[in-house]
């Protein structure tokens, strides 16, 4: 497979964390993401956006984190 990477981040477009990277096998996928930036700090309650980058192109979505 190619490579992936799944990255957070908030409303201002700011890295949070990198829930996976790698290269996964063929069909549907489940990450987690546990609600903390990368350097462990908890992220507060609200909208933040996955970005999902792949050889077939980049797609974003909103992502709710409730506490």
């Amino acid at each position: 497979g190619q490579h992936s990477l799944l990255t957070i981040h908030n409303m201002l477009g700011q890295f949070v964390a990198t829930p996976f990277m790698g290269r996964p096998t063929a069909g549907r996928h489940r990450t987690h993401w546990d609600g903390r930036y990368a350097d462990g700090r908890e992220a507060a309650t609200g909208l933040y956006l996955g970005r999902l980058l792949t050889a077939n192109g980049t797609r974003v979505r909103h992502i709710m984190l409730l506490r």
